[in-house]
């Protein structure tokens, strides 16, 4: 048996509809699926400016504390719903990228951080020490020296 995967478009369509009860008439398994982060990234990229502005300022501010109360949040989108038929796109979040890709990595693999964390460290730290973890790290003399090359636009 192949278990089968809430669909997020059917859930934005409920809310469009003010489907009250859809969320309880969900299986134990479709509700452990219902995921309020994700619908209310899909919910805040409508083209009606009224709901996303709603989800903003309604749903947003209360994610977090009221995660562990998912048909509350469904409750909460209700309210937000701008009326069927809308239409959603995805708004893939802008990527980090990086002038340092290899010191970058050199620091990720020091302090055994993510890529993120690790550009966040890039600002704090001398162009000295990271060519130093690079060096206790094990890299190779060709590799340090594009370091080097890399660290002095710094």
């Amino acid at each position: 048996m192949t278990a089968t995967r809430l669909d997020v478009f059917d859930v934005l369509k409920r809310i469009g509809l003010q489907d009250v009860d859809y969320y309880n008439s969900l299986s134990a398994h479709d509700k452990k699926q219902f995921v309020p982060f994700l619908i209310l990234q899909w919910l805040g990229c409508s083209n009606h400016q009224l709901q996303t502005v709603l989800t903003n300022e309604y749903i947003n501010k209360y994610v977090f504390s009221l995660y562990d109360h998912p048909e509350l949040l469904y409750y909460l989108m209700l309210s937000s719903s701008g009326g069927p038929n809308l239409r959603y796109k995805w708004v893939k979040r802008p990527k980090q990228v990086s002038s340092y890709p290899i010191s970058v990595q050199v620091v990720c693999e020091s302090y055994e951080c993510s890529k993120k964390r690790a550009m966040e460290h890039m600002d704090l730290l001398q162009s000295d020490d990271i060519v130093a973890f690079a060096q206790a790290l094990g890299y190779q003399a060709d590799q340090i020296k594009t370091i080097q090359v890399e660290l002095k636009s710094k």
